[in-house]
């Protein structure tokens, strides 16, 4: 049967307990809450969609009448390629907290 490992947490008084725990939860949110701020971002759509309007106006006041579907399609597509170039490199973004996450993790365990 395996050694048990002593735990120094529990050589701790229940108020420094409650201290370390409340430390760590502190950690922890502030750790979730720059993930969301690094993995999304709510007006990238607006910003869009913005360009987007702009781009019909410009179209609008520059080209013949005759044009507008091409106009409208070529700026339709554009906003497309951008949105899913957008996406790849969020996800790579993503791809890459996740490692270093995961490779901070033993380094933690290490020191502490």
């Amino acid at each position: 049967m395996p050694a048990q490992l002593e735990n120094p947490v529990e050589k701790l008084t229940l108020d420094q307990q409650k201290a370390l725990a409340e430390v760590e939860l502190a950690k922890f949110h502030r750790s979730e809450r720059l993930h969301g701020l690094a993995r999304t971002y709510p007006g990238r759509r607006w910003l869009s969609l913005a360009f987007f309007l702009l781009g019909l106006w410009v179209a609008a006041k520059s080209i013949e009448v005759v044009y507008y579907g091409v106009a409208f399609s070529l700026l339709a597509l554009v906003v497309v390629l951008v949105q899913f170039h957008t996406a790849g490199i969020n996800r790579r973004l993503d791809a890459l907290l996740e490692l270093l996450d995961s490779d901070s993790a033993p380094d933690k365990r290490e020191n502490s």
